[in-house]
This record gives C-alpha cells, structure tokens and sequence, in this order.
C-alpha cells in the first residue's frame, strides 16, 4: 500500500475526529469509528511503513492493569480512566458516573495510572483494556475488539443489523460481543457509551500518529494536519 494512501486515511480520520471534538453527534461518532476501524484494517501497513522510516510509536498504556481488573461477578471493568466533557470517570462497571466510597470500597478500585510506552500500532489494538467474569470464566477484551464491534454493529462501517460483514462468530466472541453490545445501552451527557470509548482510543492513536505523519509526510499533508489538530487541541497544542 502506497504511504500517500495512508496519509489520507489518516487525514480523514482526523477530520472525523475533529467533527466530532466539536460536534458530539451520533452521525460523528459513526464516521469517526469507521475511519478508526479503516486503520486497523492498514494495520500492518502502518507498522511496516513506520519500521522503514525508523521511526518509534509510545501509546499511552495503563499500569495497576491486573489490580483494576478485580471485579464482582457479571460486571464489565474497564482499565482506563475516561474524561469526557471535563468530567473524569475513573469507572469499573461502564455505568459512567463517580462512585461512592462504599462502591470504591466494594470493587478494591485501584486507579489506572499512564506512561508511554514503545509499541506497534498492532500491539496497542491487541491490549486488554477490560474484563469481565461469566460462566466461572474471566474474559478479556481488547482494543480492536471494541472498535470493530462499535463500529460493525451499530452503523458506523455497515448498516444496522447488517448480513453484510463476517465477525468471529466462536462462542467465546458472541459473549464478549454481547458484553461489547451493553455499551450502547445507555447515555453519558448525551453519548452513548460505547462512543465514549472509541473518542478514547481515538484520542490515543491520533496523537501518536499525527507526530510520525507531521515527521514524515509532505508539506502540504503537515499544513492540513495542523488544521485538524487545531480543532481537536486548541491551537499549539
């Protein structure tokens, strides 16, 4: 795959997300997780054309992982803090408000802390960022399960219900699917919390790339870059 084709997959994905920094709307959020999940499918693409450059990705990645991770039986655990519209939800049961010290004191809540850390863009997709216990069986989930299954299901790459895609159809994924499925259940300042989800990987992966394609593109690629980035950080940023 030619690096101009990734470049404007990239710069298409920014634009969505920018819409959406602006605009949280539904019909944003199924653009902006589309886009997202056209570059996992360049996955690899990526990952080659950064190793030919020589050039090293640091994502952000949670510690305390395996201490978050606690969890009372039938809950879904998330391993990052989210911020969204200024409020921070350190959360373990994806229900997005701050809990009480009884609940913090029920669950063990340890919170997540950040650094950044050398990996593909592959092996970031591949993280577990949450679990959940069912059938006396701890599951994980990770990144790109959540983005495909967001983006599959509830119309962002295909129509609602659609016949028109493959997915994993072991039993394992129809659970964690079904689990998956629960974040678009409810709302948080309006957007559902699936959403919410994919704006925060989204977030992650934009400002670790954007450094390498700002490096290693085209003036005229770096100059709309920047205005994509101005929108979605504030000038400067």
């Amino acid at each position: 795959m030619f690096k101009n084709n990734l470049e404007v997959y990239f710069e298409r994905f920014m634009k969505h997300l920018a819409e959406v920094k602006n605009d949280p709307s539904d019909i944003n959020f199924m653009d902006l997780s589309h886009s997202l999940r056209c570059l996992i499918d360049v996955k690899s693409n990526i990952d080659k054309l950064v190793q030919e450059d020589e050039y090293t990705l640091k994502f952000p990645h949670a510690r305390n992982m395996k201490k978050v991770k606690r969890s009372t039986k039938g809950d879904v655990n998330f391993n990052e803090p989210i911020e969204f519209k200024g409020v921070m939800i350190f959360n373990t049961s994806f229900d997005f408000r701050e809990l009480s010290d009884e609940e913090l004191d029920k669950k063990e809540f340890v919170e997540a802390s950040y650094y950044n850390r050398e990996l593909t863009f592959t092996e970031w997709l591949g993280c577990d960022v949450a679990t959940f216990f069912d059938e006396e069986r701890y599951f994980p989930i990770n990144r790109e399960m959540i983005i495909k299954r967001i983006s599959n299901k509830f119309g962002g790459s295909h129509p609602f219900e659609s016949a028109f895609y493959m997915e994993d159809n072991t039993s394992d994924m129809k659970t964690i699917n079904q689990r998956i499925d629960m974040f678009q259940v409810t709302r948080f300042c309006g957007v559902y919390q699936g959403y919410i989800i994919v704006l925060k990987f989204a977030d992650s992966v934009a400002k670790t790339l954007y450094r390498y394609f700002t490096e290693y593109s085209s003036e005229v690629t770096r100059i709309r870059l920047k205005v994509y980035a101005d929108r979605c950080w504030g000038a400067g940023a």
